[in-house]
């Protein structure tokens, strides 16, 4: 939200240096309209084509101004963009070492495949008695979701072997599928199954 508003206020200081060079070359240099968001346009995109026009005093100071309030906001936006970029990239970063770190811990677990209608339902029964569990889920928002609720969750397909053995199939109490259709859910306890029969047993 807070990236938002600050995208959303360089875009208004945009606008307004477009408006306003307009205007300002308009009345200047007496330039119609589009000869002068021409020249605004060229002047804010730093490309100087077409920029050796032939200036009154006032319209070279106008200029160098609207040179160095474009360079302010470009930097602004460089650096908003940039900052969004980073800290997305370190918190997808830090969000899966301390996943995997977690899923390392797990012994005696739950896998919940699946965090549909059923699975939420089951999610909500385990974090309300404490038993320990990981999710599988290859929506990745719904993922997303999950984690910022404090589940523990995986992005991936559920009967994809390596998913299943990153959510620690190996060292699991047992196995939940709640996928959509029928199919899903077989072929899912079959991979699972087939990874670690034992599983199964009890």
């Amino acid at each position: 939200m807070f990236f938002q508003r600050k995208l959303l206020a360089i875009l208004m200081v945009l606008a307004a240096l477009i408006a306003g060079g307009t205007l300002g070359y308009n009345y200047l240099e007496g330039w119609p309209l589009i000869d002068s968001l021409y020249m605004t346009m060229v002047i804010l995109s730093t490309v100087g084509l077409g920029t050796n026009r032939d200036l009154h005093e006032s319209g070279k100071l106008f200029t160098i101004a609207l040179i160095t309030f474009g360079a302010v906001t470009a930097g602004w936006a460089f650096n908003a963009i940039g900052h969004r970029i980073l800290e997305s990239q370190l918190g997808e970063y830090l969000g899966r070492r301390k996943m995997e770190k977690e899923t390392k811990k797990l012994q005696g677990h739950y896998i919940v495949c699946g965090a549909g209608r059923v699975g939420r339902r089951v999610i909500k029964e385990f974090q309300l008695t404490g038993v320990p569990f990981i999710v599988v889920e290859k929506d990745p928002a719904l993922a997303e979701k999950l984690s910022s609720e404090g589940a523990l969750t995986i992005v991936g397909e559920a009967a994809d072997e390596d998913v299943l053995l990153k959510a620690g199939i190996d060292k699991a109490r047992g196995l939940i599928t709640a996928i959509s259709t029928d199919a899903d859910n077989v072929y899912v306890t079959l991979t699972a199954k087939g990874l670690r029969a034992l599983i199964f047993q009890s």
